[in-house]
């Protein structure tokens, strides 16, 4: 039944794999993070009501990746990408059912540009060395035929599965335009922050109030009892500006990742931890070449994208809205956890679902709610003026509110 996705009978009872290669747009998760799927029943919405952590469909692995992916760092990239193949191919040894007859489909990017070819090629021949008994299924969306010839090259061993657009009947009157990448990517990170899972096997539901009515969770950056071990900032590393960190955080989105028991030690002994002047906030100094290099992805994985809608300075802490499960967050190690920031898209539809449904409540629907001030929620900001680092909301300097 699950492969009703592949427009074709289901021949394998445990379901499928899905490796989601076009991270800012991908069909299940959120955007900004590589993952590795398990479907044991069909979705075939669009990818924002496509919801994965539910009884029978789930995130099995996934690493954070910046807005430009293997551009900014390819060999970052590959190795995410191996390391969640890999995975795969640990979950089919499992003694499990369910599991063990799983096929894996690799979803390239919907478009080639010479940069995307080259990533999908050296995905195509890592699967075809690392898989030499069984056949991987490799989705391609549109009929490119350098792009195919390329691929069929590299990966003789693959299945490739071309999914034309289906034709249309020419419409009786003019239609508006479809939505473009941006709005589709806000829709899906919006569908993502509203949905909940009060625990992992618990049945989904989605909020329909703007962030600013959920109540956000403490975590705390204090010396005696912190929540994290440290920030990792993606690309252009904190300093010469630390002062600013409070800044960049502030309505921006961070990646929970946590490092594996076995590669912790080690791992965080060959980093420096810094703290931001006056805040204390702490962060990892950048590496040998100037920038900030990511931890390898065989020793952490990713487990959910918060939003910080504010801070304390006096208790030292953050205060964040997140969909990911309380049992979760509750159990996450405070001496391998790790708030990635830096490198994803602003999250600017936060804002500005708070204002239209201001302008609901202020027309005919909505009745008997009152309106949440500005004052409640202190990511709702106004810009200050602009700086030269990457910061939060339209990459500002803002001046936050008073939290109430």
């Amino acid at each position: 039944m699950v492969n009703m996705l592949l427009g074709r009978p289901s021949t394998h009872s445990g379901g499928i794999c899905i490796l989601d290669l076009e991270f800012s747009h991908p069909i299940f998760g959120p955007p900004g993070q590589l993952s590795l799927v398990l479907l044991q029943e069909p979705l075939l919405g669009p990818s924002y009501t496509n919801p994965t952590n539910t009884r029978q469909n789930k995130i099995i692995r996934a690493h954070a990746v910046s807005r430009s992916g293997y551009n900014d760092d390819s060999e970052y990239f590959i190795a995410a990408v191996k390391d969640l193949v890999s995975c795969y191919n640990d979950l089919r040894l499992q003694d499990n059912d369910d599991v063990s007859s799983t096929r894996l489909i690799v979803k390239h990017p919907t478009w080639y540009d010479p940069v995307e070819l080259e990533m999908s090629v050296e995905v195509a021949q890592f699967l075809d060395s690392n898989n030499p008994t069984q056949h991987s299924n490799i989705l391609c969306f549109r009929n490119q035929g350098d792009a195919l010839v390329a691929m069929r090259t590299a990966s003789p061993k693959s299945d490739l599965h071309i999914l034309d657009s289906r034709p249309a009947d020419a419409p009786s009157q003019p239609t508006t335009s479809s939505l473009t990448a941006s709005e589709l990517h806000d829709m899906q990170l919006t569908s993502y922050f509203h949905s909940r899972f009060p625990s992992p096997s618990a049945p989904l539901h989605w909020n329909p109030l703007p962030l600013s009515y959920h109540p956000p969770y403490t975590v705390s950056w204090s010396r005696s009892n912190p929540d994290f071990v440290a920030i990792l900032k993606l690309g252009t590393p904190i300093l010469p500006h630390p002062t600013l960190l409070r800044t960049l955080l502030t309505a921006n989105l961070v990646h929970i990742l946590v490092l594996h028991p076995t590669h912790a030690s080690s791992t965080l002994s060959q980093r420096t931890v810094l703290r931001s002047p006056g805040d204390d906030i702490p962060y990892f100094a950048a590496g040998q070449k100037g920038y900030s290099v990511p931890f390898e992805p065989g020793s952490c994985e990713t487990v959910g994208v918060a939003l910080v809608v504010g801070m304390d300075l006096g208790t030292k802490c953050f205060w964040v809205v997140t969909p990911v499960a309380e049992e979760v967050l509750r159990a996450l190690p405070r001496g391998r956890t790790v708030l990635v920031v830096g490198g994803f898209e602003a999250p600017a539809w936060a804002v500005m679902e708070d204002e239209w449904f201001g302008e609901y409540l202020g027309g005919t629907g909505g009745k008997g709610r009152e309106r949440r001030r500005r004052e409640h929620a202190p990511y709702l900001f106004e810009a200050d003026e602009e700086i030269g680092v990457e910061g939060g909301v339209g990459m500002q300097a803002w001046r936050v509110r008073r939290f109430k």
